[in-house]
């Protein structure tokens, strides 16, 4: 009874399982794999194993065997890594996973291989069959002693057991006794009600009974605590020896631990409907879930889109990390402003969009309210979160829902023109509110530098219009500054170079900006070069005099008056600073100083003589 029952898990157990002697034939080869290749064990009894599979005669499979006879090594081959291939009995390449283990019977070595089907995971725990197929009375013959087959039993990953009848454990593999903390010797025989305690005690009964009683296979998952105390999700299999005569001889049990394997498949599920930087539902879990709530009982259906505003301009000016923060943190603001019901996705690169069941517009347009409140109140530090937002409503049955959406996204798009062209852009405005607050003060300039620059190009005979572009050219030209580390603006002392260097970035970031807004492109240029010198020492391009842009001239010099006389740090080079407010008699004698050096003479000599002193006068 005990050398059958053993020989029957063998050929049970879900997996490939041979032996092989030292001349590596085959002296053991299971149900599973006559199943999976058509070959029968007494086709293949005695055969090397290179000999029906000639890949076993490569180098690294034959150091492999040597590994395991010689050092008793165990070894594991992955089929992903070593394209380990067994062909099935239709031809096709099954890719396994194959653990190599040295057994000892006697004074004989052999070799345990353990093979595991990894085409597909998914599937790899297939149904037992409900009844043990017949075989004839010579193939059903032990080909290996008792205590051999136990070795093999105890040697596999699966947990494995028999019941001699409902209350009654059978034999128990190592791997068995050792998740229940006991010893094989303390469960063979045992009665599980003296095993088991509880609610577990009830469970285990409970399934048996039920085995016993519809004398059918039974396949679970289950949460098992373990001799450690640690939950594992095991995939239990009970099925029904029955004899001739339609009565149970004993079940045969099995347990797979598949929590690894179930928390890898979740993993996967949530990386494929999950943005992995936002955290939110991602593009593929929007349509899907739009399929679910285009239904009547859902209606009124509402979508919010919203478009990132200057994610672009992030990146470009303050670095990718500050644009993945960004879009961060309008997530955040997003979550914070629906309803649990609601579902928030990342659509796209910049893009986000809301699905609204049983939502009419106007609580879509408080909520797009909210979601604007917040992104205006944000502390976020980088770059103010502006949104282009917008949205649509299906009402009835009728309407299709892509023509709601691509109503929602012109909307959108239609936002975030007006909000570019426009003087009153938000994210320009927000810029600008920024740098003018109380964190980077040390930047900022006295009311004085606009009335100045406005009388300076009346003096110059501007014409109007370029004396409202100098004007701004005046209101942006730092703007570059905020993504200047504030260490370095509030320094008031000698830069190093590599600080120096950092600063004199500010020019360049700031045209990048002024770039990105069509209301302040045409002062890129002046933004860029207003750092110039007069001669040709300035940065960032060292151009000189006349090759300097007109506007960035008169600029220099009236800038260099206001933050000498205003409480600005003001470096000229890394070791020349100003960081104190000087007098206007000091601050135009400095500005005498740099005529023709710094600054453009006939323009510093206009500014000082018809402006300053005209003033003083």
């Amino acid at each position: 009874m005990k050398n059958k029952f053993s020989f029957e898990i063998l050929n049970k157990i879900d997996l490939g399982i041979l032996v092989l002697n030292k001349q590596q034939e085959i002296v053991f080869w299971n149900q599973f794999l006559v199943d999976l290749t058509a070959k029968e064990f007494l086709d293949v009894k005695g055969r090397k194993i290179t000999d029906i599979y000639p890949m076993f005669k490569k180098n690294i499979y034959q150091s492999f065997f040597a590994d395991v006879l010689k050092e008793g090594q165990s070894v594991f081959c992955s089929g992903v890594l070593h394209d380990l291939f067994i062909q099935d009995k239709m031809g096709a390449d099954i890719k396994q996973n194959m653990l190599l283990e040295l057994i000892s019977i006697g004074d004989d070595n052999f070799i345990l291989m353990q093979i595991f089907d990894i085409t597909d995971q998914a599937e790899r725990v297939r149904s037992l069959k409900k009844e043990i197929r017949k075989r004839k009375e010579a193939e059903q013959k032990l080909k290996f002693k008792t205590e051999q087959q136990e070795l093999l039993l105890n040697n596999i990953e699966i947990q494995v057991w028999y019941l001699k009848d409902e209350k009654t454990y059978g034999l128990v593999n190592k791997n068995r006794a050792k998740f229940l903390g006991f010893d094989k010797s303390e469960l063979e025989g045992e009665k599980i009600a003296k095993v088991h305690n509880g609610d577990i005690k009830s469970a285990i009964l409970e399934s048996n009974k039920e085995v016993f009683d519809k004398k059918e296979k039974m396949k679970w998952e289950e949460w098992s605590e373990n001799s450690e105390g640690e939950k594992r999700l095991l995939l239990i299999t009970k099925t029904p020896k029955l004899n001739k005569e339609e009565e149970i001889e004993y079940v045969f049990c099995s347990a797979e631990d598949i929590t690894d394997r179930k928390k890898k498949a979740e993993k996967i599920r949530y990386l494929s409907f999950h943005d992995s930087l936002t955290k939110l539902y991602n593009r593929a879990y929007y349509e899907m879930q739009l399929e679910e709530l285009n239904k009547v009982e859902k209606l009124p259906l509402s979508i919010i889109l919203a478009d990132v505003n200057g994610l672009k301009l992030t990146n470009d000016v303050f670095g990718h990390k500050a644009g993945d923060e960004l879009l961060k943190e309008i997530a955040k603001l997003l979550k914070s402003s629906i309803r649990e019901d609601d579902i928030l996705a990342r659509w796209g690169g910049d893009e986000f969009a809301i699905l609204l069941p049983k939502t009419d517009f106007e609580t879509a347009k408080q909520i797009v309210k909210r979601i604007k409140n917040k992104c205006q109140n944000s502390d976020f530090t980088i770059v103010p979160p502006s949104l282009a937002i917008a949205a649509a409503v299906k009402k009835n049955e009728e309407q299709d829902i892509e023509s709601v959406f691509k109503e929602a996204e012109s909307k959108m798009y239609e936002t975030k023109e007006k909000q570019k062209q426009g003087f009153d852009n938000p994210l320009l405005n927000n810029l600008i509110k920024r740098r003018d607050s109380k964190e980077y003060k040390m930047i900022k300039h006295s009311s004085d530098l606009t009335t100045n620059i406005r009388k300076m190009g009346e003096i110059l005979a501007l014409d109007e219009h370029d004396i409202k572009k100098l004007i701004l050219l005046g209101e942006l030209h730092d703007i570059g500054k905020l993504a200047i580390e504030q260490e370095v603006l509030e320094k008031k002392s000698e830069l190093t170079k590599a600080e120096w260097n950092e600063f004199k970035t500010h020019v360049k970031k700031g045209s990048q900006i002024a770039s990105a807004f069509p209301v302040a492109k045409s002062l890129a240029d002046a933004i860029l070069h207003h750092h110039e010198r007069w001669d040709g020492n300035g940065y960032p391009d060292g151009l000189a005099k006349d090759n300097i842009p007109y506007l960035a001239r008169i600029l220099a010099v009236v800038d260099m008056f206001d933050s000498l006389t205003s409480d600005i740090y003001y470096p000229v080079s890394n070791d020349l600073y100003f960081a104190e407010p000087l007098d206007e008699d000091e601050a135009s004698k400095k500005l005498r100083d740099f005529s023709g050096s710094l600054l453009d003479p006939n323009l510093t000599e206009v500014f000082l003589e018809q402006l300053i002193s005209a003033k003083s006068g």
